[in-house]
């Protein structure tokens, strides 16, 4: 959560593949580079010289699972380090007020929003 303007800004350090990766174990990227995370990607998830096709991104997401989430979050809150760290991400920090009760953050950004129009 950006504290000045109360806006939520969610970043992940390589790349937002850190973050599905992350239903599959303690995953370490250090680029956003296709054919360097390639051999990552084959070892966690099975699918072979991944290159961000259709067909590719579908056989990950069809090895995600509602029972991996806990195990995905887990993950993420590990790695809850500033945007200037490789390998980090403050997904966890959205999991969190996402799964709360409390939706004043969600009021917050829907305002900001509609100050920018």
């Amino acid at each position: 959560m950006a504290k000045a303007a109360g806006r939520l800004v969610i970043f992940a350090n390589p790349c937002t593949m850190l973050i599905i990766l992350s239903h599959f174990g303690d995953v370490s990227l250090k680029n956003q580079g296709k054919k360097t995370n390639a051999a990552e990607i084959e070892k966690w998830t099975g699918v072979r010289d991944y290159d961000a096709h259709v067909s590719q991104i579908k056989e990950i997401c069809s090895k995600i699972f509602r029972r991996s989430y806990e195990e995905m979050k887990q993950q993420v809150v590990a790695i809850n380090l500033p945007d200037t760290t490789s390998c980090s991400t403050n997904f966890g920090t959205f999991l969190e007020r996402f799964e709360t009760e409390d939706v004043k953050w969600i009021t917050t950004i829907r305002n900001y929003l509609r100050e920018q129009e």
